[in-house]
């Protein structure tokens, strides 16, 4: 699934969300997205790792529009987190979000966020709320 084949309503996120955060959906495929957040010196804690907040937007960011790819609307009821590596070094951070469920009215997906080194940094799991 390419961006062209997006709702318009996804295409907007899509933009929104890369104006706003930088973040680039590289793979768009039905119920699988791939992400990529360009770090900047900003996004950096005192320690000069990324801000957990950073990871888990990206992660929340790629498992909407994962779920988005098979549903009209989706909104996040809930996250769980589990933060695994700070990386110091990293460029870039990158997602793959994965829907495991998607039934009538919630879907199940699962997140990674690696570094530009492929460091597991953080895995996410989320329930969306959704319209078919």
């Amino acid at each position: 699934m390419e961006q062209q084949d997006l709702n318009p309503q996804r295409k907007r996120a899509v933009a929104m969300i890369k104006e706003r955060f930088g973040i680039e959906f590289t793979k768009i495929e039905p119920g699988a997205v791939t992400a990529e957040w360009p770090l900047r010196e900003g996004d950096k804690n005192v320690h000069g790792i990324p801000y957990g907040g950073i990871l888990f937007t990206l992660a929340d960011s790629a498992a909407g529009l994962a779920l988005g790819t098979l549903s009209s609307s989706v909104i996040t009821i809930s996250s769980s987190s589990n933060f695994l590596y700070g990386s110091l070094d990293a460029q870039r951070l990158i997602c793959h979000a994965r829907v495991r469920r998607a039934g009538n009215s919630i879907g199940f997906i699962s997140a990674e966020v690696y570094d530009d080194r492929e460091h597991l940094l953080s895995t996410f799991e989320f329930v969306f709320g959704r319209k078919k």
